[in-house]
């Protein structure tokens, strides 16, 4: 390469920017005028330059932001501060990554959106045509997106679903507006755990709910929160209550109405629990019902002694899609439930998700997948490691990721998979008697 074309290539590089606007702008420039560019070559390397150094302003940022993190001192909420550095390092570590990449290979892995044009944008008779470069991910960040830019403004407005009502009636609260900017209610919950098999999320969900109710940091049982919900899937499967339950004749909800169910869970009526709940395959709506009626009918051991659940209160949902300005209305209703410290069990659509990006989780419904359930805990809103853009999201707590920590999830995404809603609203300690 000659001290000319070398030069060249200096000068059109962008300068290395101090904020995440700043580095936005220069991006911008690089994506709108690969024609100041010699090659394709010299395009990407600019390119692939400018979104490093994007990232790693977005990912120092994220570093600050968890560092501000205040952790809670009792004993149930420790596992945060391991949760906490797992975060931090993580972030540092790819930040390291995305310091050695060789610009000119491109050999990017992460984050997922680095693609390198050498060869897409070169014309039949190798010459270099800038006018045609070929739109990619990254072109998202220049892109207009008409259904996020509804929903950054629903979800800044905090218009509540019509459901919401009803919803919030038999929880027995009430929404306060405006809606809070962010809530983390992860100090409610022990530390995460992956499951062990195939439909322990199911259990695990409702013990992490569950759990909410109790002091002890192991939550539900000595053993831990795994054992514990292994211990309640033998017993759904071998239970002569949920065989019953399951094969009890019912009906599919009409798709116009929302039923919500608040009951007390130790009743013994189980075809009434399930007339609007009854669904068809082994991951239906009713598979969250149904251990929470086994609750009622079978204490749970736990370290405060045994725990029965004594009430709950459901919404089955109707799948929306993106687009339908309805995603942000039911996103701020359950908004408006974690303001009011109430997290919630989430029946969702796909168990199916591509490789976690850093600390977020992106579903996915393209291929073959069942139903999953998880626990959504908090909300706010960040720069998405996937567009580029500040979005909002949901923090979920999932069975389905190896590290300790609570994700983040898009909430259109969230909203889109979401299912049926599920909160036990009250439990009963046999040994003493005493409810809440």
């Amino acid at each position: 390469m000659t001290m000319i074309r070398i030069l060249l290539i200096v000068l059109a590089m962008p300068a290395n920017a101090q904020t995440f606007q700043d580095g936005l702008i220069q991006l911008r420039e690089v994506l709108k005028n690969p024609c100041q560019y010699s090659s394709s070559m010299d395009y990407a390397v600019a390119r692939n330059k400018a979104l490093i150094q994007l990232h790693v302003i977005r990912l120092n940022s994220d570093i600050e932001a968890i560092q501000k993190e205040v952790v809670p001192t009792s004993e149930k909420s420790a596992w945060m501060s391991e949760a906490k550095q797992i975060r931090i390092n993580d972030k540092k570590s790819l930040i390291a990554r995305l310091q050695r990449i060789d610009l000119h290979e491109g050999l990017i892995t992460e984050p997922s959106i680095f693609k390198i044009l050498e060869g897409d944008t070169e014309s039949t008779d190798g010459a270099w045509d800038c006018k045609n470069v070929p739109i990619d991910n990254v072109y998202r960040v220049i892109v207009a997106d008409n259904n996020l830019k509804q929903g950054q403004k629903m979800w800044q407005e905090g218009t509540l679903s019509d459901i919401s009502n009803a919803f919030f009636a038999a929880l027995e609260i009430q929404a306060d507006l405006p809606l809070h900017e962010s809530q983390d209610l992860s100090v409610q919950f022990a530390k995460p755990q992956l499951q062990g098999h195939d439909g322990t999320c199911v259990p695990m969900g409702v013990l992490s709910d569950l759990g909410t109710f109790l002091n002890t940091p192991t939550q539900e049982n000595a053993r831990g929160l795994m054992n514990a919900s292994l211990a309640l899937e033998r017993k759904l499967l071998h239970s002569p209550d949920f065989n019953e339950l399951a094969g009890s004749p019912g009906k599919v909800t009409d798709e116009n109405s929302y039923p919500v169910l608040s009951r007390e869970a130790h009743s013994n009526d189980y075809s009434t629990l399930l007339k609007d709940y009854k669904e068809p395959g082994a991951m239906g709506i009713y598979s969250v019902a149904s251990p929470l009626v086994l609750l009622g009918s079978t204490p749970l051991e736990t370290l405060a002694g045994k725990i029965r659940v004594e009430k709950f209160v459901g919404l089955k949902l109707i799948q929306v899609f993106a687009g339908d300005p309805e995603i942000w209305r039911r996103a701020n209703m359950v908004r408006a439930a974690l303001d009011k410290d109430v997290p919630l069990i989430v029946m969702f659509a796909t168990d199916v998700r591509e490789r976690p990006l850093e600390d977020w989780i992106i579903p996915d419904n393209t291929g073959k997948h069942i139903g999953h359930v998880l626990n959504v805990i908090g909300y706010g809103k960040s720069i998405s490691p996937l567009t580029l853009k500040p979005e909002p999201y949901f923090l979920v707590r999932d069975s389905f990721v190896e590290k300790p920590v609570h994700y983040r999830m898009p909430a259109e995404m969230f909203v889109e998979n979401m299912l049926g809603l599920f909160k036990i609203t009250k439990i009963k300690n046999e040994a003493n008697g005493a409810t809440k």
